[in-house]
């Protein structure tokens, strides 16, 4: 038996789920907001722990991701979205000889500017998939 939703998985169903919408990402054809509501109530504690992670690699019965277009920028800029810093530009920088390697740089005003690194399993990258951690290691330009 699945567990229910309480009035606050539908608050952060509505937040992360409009975080990534606006960062880039979108429902696959076909795809309803009940179908990815009743697909994490399958692992509620996964989606209550980590929403952002648990929305960005939620699957069909059949296997298919519900949400397309996540990338890591995607990522990084609905994280701050969700917490309600508006990110101007995101500017992802993959290494191209190196798949999964890259750069993102994300600029949150006028001046401000943070770059991200990322790998693979990566400490940061680890964090903001499965913590949404808004404290990576960054340097501001």
């Amino acid at each position: 038996m699945q567990e229910r939703f309480t009035e606050s998985d539908y608050e952060a169903l509505s937040t992360y789920l409009g975080a990534l919408v606006s960062s880039g990402a979108s429902l696959n054809d076909g795809v309803e907001v009940d179908d990815v509501e009743d697909e994490l109530s399958d692992n509620l504690a996964q989606f209550r722990c980590s929403p952002l992670a648990a929305l960005a690699t939620v699957r069909d019965p059949d296997g298919r991701a519900m949400v397309r277009g996540v990338s890591a920028g995607v990522l990084a800029s609905a994280a701050f979205a969700a917490r309600g810093v508006g990110v101007e530009e995101c500017i992802d920088f993959p290494d191209p000889d190196s798949p999964g390697f890259g750069s993102i740089r994300l600029r949150l005003g006028a001046w401000d500017v943070i770059d991200i690194g990322y790998e693979p399993g990566g400490e940061w990258t680890t964090r903001l998939v499965h913590h949404e951690g808004l404290e990576p290691p960054t340097y501001w330009v």
